[in-house]
């Protein structure tokens, strides 16, 4: 099935699922823009239409009701994609909208959803540079098992002091950060070493530190 015909297909999914303003959303908002992106962008770049959600709907900071362009849905991956034009996002903002996107998008990635900002005007002449600066990004993430769990909030602020600390951790480096007893911290190494995020390094009898698995990071989830 071609891009024509599969995208049409995908729509009309998307609509039959929706009803009363999210289903309005959905018919203004997937405009040329945002076709474009799927036909230029996406579609070469992964193959298919599915996981990608258009005009997907989250609460802002103030509860009032958000529509991000895409978020791709898979397991417990939520990346948003907002296509940006220099009229609407630059010419005819104000400081206060400005403000106000800059505090929704900092919300919506607490609460989840990574937001990445693509040019219209590079969609238009250069879609290959887009795919080559999303490719990264997404290649690591569709490779990934759909039931793959999120890291707990221990665990990824463990690994973090790991990549800050160049990659080498102590437990009692765990210990000091995140003021947690060492039983704790002997938990939450074991289940990274599980992971295979982090490796024992031996040294003697005993092991005292444990490296970080740099291959087996993604970025996303830390």
């Amino acid at each position: 099935m071609g891009f024509t015909e599969e995208h049409e297909r995908w729509l009309q999914q998307h609509l039959a699922s929706r009803t009363g303003e999210r289903k309005d959303r959905l018919k203004r908002g997937h405009a040329h823009g945002e076709r474009l992106f799927c036909e230029k962008v996406w579609w070469p770049l992964v193959g298919t239409l599915e996981y990608l959600h258009p005009e997907y709907e989250v609460a802002d900071w103030r509860g009032r009701p958000y529509f991000v362009d895409f978020v791709w849905k898979r397991g417990y991956v939520n990346v948003g994609l907002e296509i940006k034009s220099f009229g609407t996002h630059v010419q005819h903002r104000d400081r206060s909208g400005f403000r106000k996107e800059n505090n929704r998008e900092l919300y919506i990635r607490g609460r989840g959803v990574e937001v990445l900002s693509v040019s219209y005007d590079e969609i238009v002449e250069n879609p290959s540079l887009v795919m080559s600066l999303l490719q990264p990004i997404f290649a690591p993430l569709m490779h990934r098992k759909e039931s793959e769990k999120p890291f707990t909030r221990n665990e990824r602020d463990t690994l973090r002091l790991a990549v800050r600390q160049g990659g080498f951790i102590r437990p009692v480096d765990v210990m000091n950060e995140l003021e947690l007893g060492r039983k704790s911290v002997v938990l939450i190494i074991q289940s990274l070493c599980e992971q295979g995020k982090l490796s024992p390094v031996n040294n003697g009898a005993r092991t005292t530190k444990y490296e970080l698995n740099w291959s087996e990071m993604d970025s996303w989830r830390i």
